[in-house]
């Protein structure tokens, strides 16, 4: 019996250190009218491989888990609508950073590709960009998004919409 109790209680101990070491993210995707959209698939990538995918129902945000040291894409899919990912790079997260459990809430804004129309040609390469690349900014000791084509992107976006 003790030996079966310590075998639970070191898989429980490692559970939590292991939740320790990551970041919670909450991803939300909206449309430009600022609604929160449903039916919006997320895929999570490790890798370029996809290990989750998750579709947002009844205005429900979403959770996930992504530990450090690792490299993490969100990738968001909705028929009609141009696809937008996320990158979380979780490598090189100090050891005193790493022992605490950090969150993060993202809200991604969702374009009607009908509405882009007059920027057909820039599509391709807006779908392969990413938004915005999470690191760690060992400099301000805090996560941190870094590269200019997410807010680049954004306002492309907004003006070819406005068109």
């Amino acid at each position: 019996m003790r030996v079966f109790s310590l075998v639970i209680w070191l898989v429980v101990l490692n559970i939590q250190n292991a939740k320790s070491q990551s970041m919670c993210v909450t991803a939300k995707a909206f449309g430009t009218n600022e609604v929160r959209l449903n039916g919006v698939n997320i895929q999570i990538s490790e890798n370029d491989v996809v290990i989750a995918t998750q579709k947002t129902e009844k205005g429900m945000v979403w959770l996930y888990n992504c530990l450090y040291g690792k490299v993490y894409k969100f990738t968001y899919i909705q028929k009609g609508y141009i696809k937008r990912h996320l990158v979380f790079d979780l490598r090189n997260i100090p050891e005193s950073i790493s022992k605490e459990k950090s969150s993060i809430d993202v809200d991604m804004t969702m374009y009607k590709k009908k509405e882009l129309a007059a920027c057909k040609s820039q599509l391709v390469v807006w779908e392969s960009t990413p938004s915005g690349t999470l690191v760690f900014d060992a400099v301000k000791s805090e996560f941190a998004w870094t590269g200019e084509e997410g807010k680049a992107m954004k306002t492309a976006l907004e003006q070819c919409k406005g068109r």
